[in-house]
């Protein structure tokens, strides 16, 4: 950020001094619009500057968001997988206890043929 706004400074100086120099302007016309640049270049900076603290702000509001949101999400989810958890528990016993019988009558029937 630093580095843009150095920059910033620099070209509109070097594009004032510039034009200062390369123009056919009397003094005070010259004078009258270096005083323009300077000012125009100074409200950009000030733009800038306020953008740079607005997102910043809405950084930290965005991360005081997240760190109340997130847990509670996350408190909910493993509410509702300790949930299905208990729900799909009998059930998963009684898949298993059918995959046991279906077993045990495939072998018989394999051991018959």
């Amino acid at each position: 950020m630093k580095g843009f706004i150095k920059g910033l400074l620099v070209g509109s100086t070097i594009g004032g001094l510039v034009s200062l120099f390369t123009t056919q302007k009397p003094g005070n016309k010259t004078r009258q619009a270096l005083k323009q640049q300077v000012k125009q270049t100074t409200q950009k900076i000030a733009d800038v500057k306020d953008s740079y603290q607005n997102v910043q702000l809405q950084q930290q509001k965005l991360a005081q968001t997240v760190q109340t949101v997130v847990p509670k999400f996350q408190e909910g989810l493993e509410k509702d997988l300790e949930k299905f958890e208990f729900q799909a528990k009998p059930r998963i016993e009684r898949i298993n206890q059918q995959l046991a019988t279906l077993s045990k009558h495939l072998e018989t029937f394999k051991s018959r043929s």
